[in-house]
Order: structure tokens, then C-alpha cells, then sequence
């Protein structure tokens, strides 16, 4: 994969996150034909998750220093229909990177098709599996229009939680 490294925040109807990695226009299709394989696999490539974990926990410890005491956790899962979803086995890896605990937030969701922007609007309402009681770090693999970071940051806010999204890769960079 030829996925450039490039920290950016991005936003959605004003609720911001971070993305580490972006996608390279010349290389788009075969890095998101790659990553495609990763996540079909019966056994998710464990190399991959903890590349992914790392870069992020790497990137969390950046901005906040080591001294933080929240808990990972992820979107809902939908699309890839499976528990052991790439994003949930990024954000376990990141929380045991970062010595943190690692908690399903919400309710799976398991639908139908492929996660795309214009069937956003179809998915169940999101469920609040466990309350939390400290602040989130919400981790993703991938953001492609931003609707679930900003669906399940919003829903945690509304609770009152401090939240903070990360994802792995979001958006693309014109390839040099």
C-alpha cells in the first residue's frame, strides 16, 4: 500500500476529528482494493491492525502526552458485518498500545451492501450499548464522508462525554 501519511483535521456539520493517513490519488483504487481484502479476510492481517494501531496511538500521544486516562471505543459497526470488524480490531489495538481499556460503546448495527455515503440515511438509529463514564477515544479505519465519526462523537457529547475521533485514513492527496 502506498497510503500517505498525512495528519489533518477534518469536519462534518462542526464536529472535527482527525485522520492520520489519506489516500493517494494515483494509488487510490489499488490501496482501497487492498484494504478491501484486508477486511473480507476470515482472519484480518494482524500486522495491518497493529501498523494502524500504532500510527494512531503514536498520534494520540502527540496531542495529548501520556498522561491521559480515557477509553477506546469505535463507531457501530454496520457494513462489514462481523464483530471482529477491522475498525473495532484497530481501536483494541490502539487502546492496548496506549495501556488504556478498550469498551464497545455502541450497539452493533449490521446492515446490508457497502458503507457509502448516500446509505447513511438507511441505517438503524444508533444505540448506546454502555454509558461511559470517562472521556472517549473514538478510533475508525476509515472516514469516507464522516457521517458515523460525527453520528457517534455527537451521540457521546449529547451524553455529556468528552470524546475524540481519530480514523486511520480519510480523504486523498493529489500522488506527486
Amino acid at each position: 500500500m502506498t497510503l500517505v501519511l498525512r495528519p489533518s483535521i477534518r469536519s462534518r456539520n462542526g464536529v472535527s476529528y482527525v485522520t492520520i493517513r489519506a489516500w493517494g490519488s494515483a494509488t487510490k483504487c489499488a490501496d482501497l482494493g487492498v484494504i478491501k481484502n484486508v477486511k473480507r479476510a476470515a482472519i484480518i492481517d494482524a500486522d495491518v491492525v497493529s501498523a494502524a494501531a500504532g500510527e494512531i496511538a503514536d498520534h494520540v500521544r502527540a496531542l495529548f502526552g501520556r498522561a491521559f486516562s480515557w477509553t477506546v471505543s469505535t463507531v457501530a459497526v454496520g457494513h462489514s458485518r462481523r464483530d471482529d470488524a477491522f475498525a473495532v480490531q484497530i481501536a483494541r489495538a490502539t487502546a492496548l498500545a496506549l495501556g488504556l481499556e478498550f469498551a464497545q460503546i455502541f450497539e452493533n448495527r449490521f446492515v446490508p451492501g457497502v458503507s457509502h455515503p448516500k446509505e447513511c440515511r438507511n441505517l438503524p438509529k444508533l444505540q448506546v450499548r454502555l454509558r461511559p463514564t470517562t472521556p472517549i477515544l473514538l478510533v475508525d479505519d476509515i472516514v469516507t464522508s464522516g457521517f458515523h465519526m460525527e453520528e457517534a462523537l455527537g451521540a457521546l457529547r449529547a451524553l455529556g462525554v468528552a470524546a475524540f475521533g481519530v480514523a486511520w485514513i480519510g480523504g486523498s492527496v493529489k500522488s506527486e
